[in-house]
């Protein structure tokens, strides 16, 4: 009867210890995966945040090749 006891126990004890270590593998997957998603998102948003400087960037020069020719008309009416 003990050495059935001991068997049962140790064969639990197996369990507890594959599942531990199962659960230990399924952190450091998990871990690892979110790692690559978070360096993924680390590197759209600087694509995205280099692409809106240069979009920034054109638009201003948009406006101010805009006003250009809008102050030479306002200052040549004036001299008029």
């Amino acid at each position: 009867m003990g050495y059935a006891f001991g068997e049962i126990m140790l064969l639990i004890v197996g369990i507890l210890i594959a599942l531990q270590i199962d659960n230990w593998h399924s952190e450091r997957q998990e871990k690892a995966a979110l790692q690559k998603y978070m360096g993924s998102v680390a590197r759209n948003m600087s694509h995205d945040l280099n692409a809106l400087d240069k979009l920034r960037t054109s638009r201003e020069q948009v406006m101010l090749d805009a006003n250009g020719p809008r102050t030479f008309y306002i200052r040549s009416v004036r001299y008029l």
